[in-house]
């Protein structure tokens, strides 16, 4: 522990502040002001430092910690500590001494050792030496200056000792002593005077602080009865809480605002719209989706509607007439080839689009039936591949005509019917469903009808090339807790080879019945169907646990 003198400015040097890290790396950087800089005096309550000079750096992380007379000038221990961030916490302990002890540390005082008073009989005899009875000796009068107790005429008197009570009477003092006494005292007129003299001024200091403690009471009556304690709340006036509601107020109007431009952004797509996205007139498509079926049509219901389309593709004269309501080249060419600008979107019409999807979401994505005028239909109702490349072909063919390119037909893969024993482990492998090598996500889907919403599907299991979020998502029309009690495995990216997991512990879940699914595949640029099919949940027979 260092000494410092009382109330002497002095400059202490702190540290090493080092890094909070590493524990280690010295701090040189750091700005330490009087605010940092906290003292405890001989034990008291840490306050910061009186003097307002801050600290500054020396080198190695040590800084130079200004103290004034007033941070030094209680005696006792003093703590000196820096709390920083950034660096660990620094503290060192000081001890405030008086001058003459500080001096007799660190310059040429001497401590003061002079005794009050000694106790009796302290000094005897036997501890003085022969010596020092003789140098006493030599200080005092010798029998040459007393002679039988007289002594001889003395010219100066010193070291006279105390008078002892009544030793100087009356008779001892001569008259012109008294007067020469009396002359240098107050007279009581003199006296008088100084005692009207400090009534005047007492009372004019008194009345001049009655003043300025009525002044002083006029504001402490404004304080609560009691201090408030830091941080604790204090009733504020009337003029802050106007300037709040100044400030609220159109914060309220600016917040309403901006719920309102939430509203309108909200409607906007996560991503841009593709060209001419919402240029086309959806109430127009509307109106031809309605002329859609609620359901899919069953196999070979439009067997004989089929068979005249394609009669009219095998004649292209017939095929001429029935297209002449279909889209002009001029209207072709009125198709938008650049986005949509920010400033010429209009939010879609949701109703218009809901209803759409009502339509849409019943279609599946089985191939449906075609009938050649030339062929024979096949048992299943479903095209072969040969008649599909024909239409395909007439399509073509069509499309030229009308000057349309850019445009994929994608054929899907009809699936096989899978079979679910309920509380049974399932594996399905589905094959050649095409190439996966771009593939974003896959999809299973089971649902009841293919009209379902997604979020009522059956059976939802998914996997995305970025290995997080897939697994068994949904499950009886709600979200599955366990995602990894269902897979899709990959077997082979390039032919389309796929494999259909899922445990007991989901399969034992499922409602016995029958059922469709499909397999979609989304891209970077496609949203695609590889295959459908049904499937059925078969009830276990034997209930029998042991």
């Amino acid at each position: 522990m260092n000494i410092l003198k009382q109330s002497t400015a002095a400059t202490i040097k702190l540290g090493p502040f080092v890094d909070d890290t590493d524990g280690k790396t010295a701090e040189t950087a750091l700005t330490i002001g009087q605010a940092d800089i906290r003292l405890s005096k001989n034990g008291g309550d840490i306050a910061q430092s009186h003097n307002t000079a801050g600290a500054t750096h020396d080198e190695l992380g040590y800084y130079d910690i200004p103290l004034d007379t007033t941070d030094t000038g209680t005696l006792g221990r003093l703590r000196v500590l820096v709390s920083k961030a950034g660096a660990l916490p620094v503290w060192q302990d000081f001890l405030i001494v008086t001058a003459n002890v500080f001096d007799t540390f660190c310059s040429t005082g001497s401590l003061n050792v002079n005794a009050a008073s000694l106790s009796t009989d302290v000094i005897t005899a036997a501890s003085v030496k022969a010596d020092a009875v003789t140098k006493i000796q030599s200080g005092l009068a010798t029998p040459t200056n007393i002679t039988a107790g007289t002594i001889t005429t003395v010219t100066n008197l010193t070291n006279l000792p105390t008078m002892p009570t009544d030793w100087v009477t009356a008779a001892g003092l001569k008259a012109d002593a008294v007067t020469e006494i009396q002359s240098g005292l107050a007279t009581a007129a003199a006296l008088d005077a100084v005692d009207n003299f400090i009534d005047t001024e007492v009372a004019a200091i008194l009345a001049a602080v009655d003043t300025e403690v009525a002044a002083i009471k006029a504001k402490t009556d404004n304080l609560p009865a009691s201090p408030a304690a830091v941080g604790s709340a204090m009733t504020l006036t009337a003029a802050y809480d106007k300037a709040k509601d100044d400030v609220l107020t159109p914060l309220a109007v600016v917040d309403g605002i901006v719920d309102a431009i939430k509203v309108q952004t909200d409607k906007i797509p996560a991503t841009p719209a593709s060209a001419g996205e919402y240029t086309a007139n959806i109430g127009a498509i509307k109106a031809k989706t309605d002329n859609l079926p609620l359901s899919p049509a069953s196999s070979g219901e439009y067997t004989s509607a089929l068979t005249a389309i394609q009669n009219d593709l095998d004649n292209p004269n017939q095929y001429k007439a029935d297209v002449s309501g279909l889209a002009t080249q001029t209207s072709v060419n009125a198709i938008p080839t650049t986005p949509l600008l920010a400033a010429n979107y209009i939010a879609p019409d949701n109703a218009g689009i809901a209803a759409i999807k009502t339509k849409t979401d019943s279609l599946t994505f089985t191939t449906p039936n075609k009938v050649d005028a030339s062929a024979t239909v096949n048992p299943t109702g479903i095209a072969t591949s040969a008649e599909l490349e024909i239409v395909g072909g007439k399509v073509d063919g069509v499309l030229n005509k009308l000057n349309v390119s850019s445009v994929e037909f994608v054929t899907a893969v009809v699936g096989s019917t899978i079979t679910i024993l309920r509380g049974d482990t399932l594996s399905a492998r589905l094959l050649d469903l095409g190439d996966f090598t771009q593939y974003v996500s896959l999809d299973f889907t089971v649902k009841l009808v293919s009209g379902e919403l997604d979020d009522a599907a059956r059976i939802r299991l998914r996997k995305n090339a970025s290995g997080t979020g897939d697994g068994l998502l949904r499950l009886n029309g709600a979200e599955y807790a366990t995602a990894t009690d269902g897979s899709i495995v990959i077997d082979d990216l390039t032919t389309g080879d796929i494999e259909i997991k899922l445990t007991a512990t989901a399969t034992q879940e499922l409602v016995p019945g029958n059922y469709v699914y499909d397999v979609q595949i989304i891209t970077a640029n496609e949203v695609r169907t590889l295959t459908a099919g049904k499937l059925e949940v078969v009830a276990d027979v034997t209930r029998a646990v042991a």
